[in-house]
């Protein structure tokens, strides 16, 4: 069964909870739009929650209208766009640390 709705990081963890489903169930996955609430993704990646991000594609008279109306959908989303670079950055930033120095 697939469910396809909007809701916040910690209300999907909290419904997977309810609903008895793990983490580590390979039953339950995370897909999101490249570039769209990447904060969200890393998130539910942190969680433990296996995330994959996509990417539409095909003819541009198909491609462009899908993204329009995720675009439209996410509208609140994309104001947090700033929160999103500062995730991001602390990422990168923890990501090269420990590749050069070797921190966690």
């Amino acid at each position: 069964m697939v469910y396809r709705y909007c809701v916040t990081g910690q209300a999907a963890a909290a419904k997977a909870e309810e609903l008895g489903i793990g983490k580590e169930d390979q039953k339950l996955q995370f897909a999101q739009l490249l570039g769209m609430a990447d904060g969200l993704s890393l998130g539910l990646k942190n969680a433990g929650f296996q995330v994959c991000k996509y990417v539409p594609f095909g003819p541009v008279e198909q491609v462009i209208p899908y993204l329009l109306r995720r675009a439209e959908e996410n509208r609140g989303l994309l104001s947090s766009s700033t929160v999103d670079r500062q995730l991001i950055r602390k990422e990168l930033m923890r990501r090269l640390a420990t590749a050069v120095v070797g921190k966690t």
